[in-house]
């Protein structure tokens, strides 16, 4: 609660001469450097493999929860630079979602092994929020399943979930969070303590905003493939027989997190 105060003095000694006429751009920098000068605020970490859905999912919580969501930018040896990216921010830079500056925010990334180290950022496993993202194995990882060092990665976000206070953490399949939204959507509102408010207007909209979200990131990385209306793509690429021996690979490596998170990804003869 301290902070939180400080974070409100912070915003009304710097912005009450300018704001009306600042960009969103300059009101973000200031944010960033709040943050970046105060890394002990409340965190809430959205955590998921590359291609797992993590930009669209971030597009529906600057939406619904009016919080801002940063990826972090790190050294190219891996340590955290204590930066914010501001290149890749909130999709409010884009399409003005009314995101609330005064809230803190939900930090991107898709490799914890950069973020939950004590060493570049500090964390807390106990009172933290923990946002994980998962999509089948198959799908993000197919043509790097020989490479012990890629395949990890995976395995990586679900140990730091397994090890995360149960209070504090939710996992969401992405195959369920787009075949059913509003289930996902509601469940994930109320873990956040977030009121639906803007729940029912967005679902309404749900397409819309979709392609939107889809067209910003043609613009700044490429062009989604499935676009979100599959769940299954680049796993079709290999037989049966393939598909199974990858499951049985990732038995034997991951036995026990394998069988707690992933059997619905298994295949049935």
């Amino acid at each position: 609660m301290q902070i939180y105060k400080k974070y409100l003095l912070y915003l009304v000694v710097s912005n009450s001469c300018c704001m009306a006429t600042e960009s969103i751009h300059q009101r973000a920098k200031k944010y960033h450097e709040y943050l970046y000068q105060n890394p002990n605020f409340p965190k809430c970490y959205l955590v998921s493999f590359p291609k797992s859905g993590n930009t669209w999912m971030r597009y529906c919580l600057e939406y619904l929860t009016k919080r801002p969501t940063l990826p972090i930018s790190f050294y190219k040896d891996g340590r955290h630079s204590g930066h914010y990216n501001i290149m890749r921010y909130p999709h409010d830079f884009r399409h003005p979602l009314n995101v609330d500056y005064l809230k803190f925010p939900i930090i991107k990334c898709h490799f914890p092994e950069q973020i939950f180290n004590e060493k570049f950022l500090p964390f807390d496993k106990n009172n933290d929020i923990l946002i994980l993202l998962i999509r089948n194995y198959k799908e993000v990882i197919p043509s790097h399943m020989n490479k012990l060092e890629v395949s990890k990665f995976y395995f990586n976000i679900l140990e730091a979930y397994e090890n995360w206070n149960p209070a504090n953490r939710i996992l969401i399949y992405y195959e369920d969070f787009i075949s059913n939204p509003e289930v996902e959507l509601v469940r994930l509102l109320q873990f956040l303590n977030e009121p639906p408010k803007y729940l029912i207007n967005f679902l309404e909209n749900y397409k819309f905003h979709k392609t939107q979200c889809i067209n910003d990131y043609a613009k700044n990385i490429s062009k989604p493939i499935t676009q979100g209306n599959t769940a299954l793509f680049y796993s079709k690429k290999y037989s049966i027989t393939e598909l199974i021996e990858i499951d049985e690979k990732i038995k034997k490596m991951y036995p026990i997190l394998a069988k707690k998170y992933l059997t619905r990804y298994f295949e049935n003869l």
